[in-house]
């Protein structure tokens, strides 16, 4: 207990529901279960009502909705991520200050919550800011810059976010998104995966675009019979899902290392991308990556090198390039190859210690 008692208390603001795998969420989980090992106590506060433009009617209803989930749904990460016994979920009305519980740090965890950061009553080097994505699908793009110019400690995920948030905070802090090498890593040698099986993310999000991987696939299957196709994720199955795919729902970590480890190549039609992990972590296991031609996944993907990359929205494109995978083993076992490689880079661990500096 007195290891606990001589460090300040750590308050992370975390919205919405957390009872679903989120590529973001579980990033930040690793950080913070690091440093909860280390002696540092955590609190996330999740708030159930975020304020938002809506209509007044629909506002209403949405604060209706809170309020029942509030009083009867207990939305923990802890069953699908091993969260530190000791870090607490705390459920908040709201982020505003007098809901919040005191601490000597806060931390925002996305461009809806770093507003918040005003309210707090320390001082400005304790407050921070976790930007994981140039999240314009959320606010406007005005609105967002905004946020960057609030008195706080900036840290991004990703270079092409740092050269961003930089021209607004100069002392803005790079700590790159990472993988646990004990959850990915290659188990099937890259010349033995089924070429004919790729595997991709399924998400309901407009920005993963999942309907034009579906669309490229569709090309492909067109072409090439014998595509075997593996998609997981969080929500329920999709209604009249091709014959040539299956769905995981929810894989657990050794369903998953199976899904990555068995197909061949990893397709990522998503719009933007703040870091693009699913990407990092298909390389991790040995699979060639197929992607589309966003920010978040160039930070790890290099066409050509580690990576076929095609023009975002181009279904065509990204079919093509599935297919010369398929066909040209030499080249999807060298790009493999190289992205494995260039996975070791980004280790988690390595991300753990800088993230753990910020409170030092």
């Amino acid at each position: 207990c007195s290891g606990f008692m001589s460090k300040p208390l750590i308050c992370v603001l975390l919205p919405g529901r957390l009872d679903r795998p989120v590529g973001g969420h579980k990033v930040l989980y690793q950080r913070l279960n690091h440093i909860a090992a280390k002696g540092y106590p955590v609190v996330i506060a999740n708030s159930v009502f975020i304020p938002s433009e809506s209509a007044f009617f629909i506002e209403i209803l949405r604060k209706i909705h809170a309020a029942v989930r509030y009083l009867w749904r207990k939305h923990s990460c802890r069953n699908w991520f091993p969260l530190h016994p000791s870090i607490v979920e705390k459920p908040v009305w709201s982020f505003h200050e007098k809901y919040m519980p005191r601490a000597g740090y806060y931390m925002a965890s996305d461009a809806t919550t770093a507003k918040y950061l005003r309210e707090y009553p320390v001082d400005s080097s304790r407050l921070l800011y976790y930007i994981q994505g140039y999240e314009t699908w959320i606010m406007s793009e005005e609105q967002l810059l905004d946020t960057y110019k609030i008195p706080c400690r900036k840290i991004v995920v990703a270079k092409w976010l740092h050269k961003i948030v930089s021209q607004y905070d100069r002392n803005c802090i790079l700590i790159s998104n990472g993988f646990d090498s004990t959850e990915f890593h290659c188990t099937i040698p890259i010349k033995a995966k089924n070429k004919f099986q790729v595997s991709m993310l399924y998400h309901m999000a407009s920005i993963k675009n999942v309907k034009l991987g579906f669309e490229a696939l569709e090309i492909v299957h067109k072409k090439v019979p014998a595509l075997s196709v593996v998609l997981f994720g969080v929500y329920d199955e999709p209604a009249s899902l091709p014959n040539y795919c299956t769905y995981y729902y929810k894989p657990d970590r050794n369903q998953h290392l199976a899904i990555n480890n068995e197909s061949a190549i990893y397709v990522g039609p998503s719009d933007t991308e703040g870091f693009g992990l699913t990407v990092l972590e298909a390389m991790a296991c040995g699979q060639a990556v197929v992607c589309t031609d966003n920010p978040g996944y160039r930070e790890t993907a290099e066409d050509g090198v580690n990576a076929l990359v095609s023009k975002v929205g181009d279904a065509e494109a990204l079919a093509a390039n599935i297919l010369r995978l398929i066909e040209d083993e030499a080249l999807r076992i060298s790009l493999a190859e190289k992205g494995l490689s260039i996975s070791s880079e980004y280790s988690i661990e390595r991300g753990n210690l800088l993230f753990e500096d910020l409170f030092n």
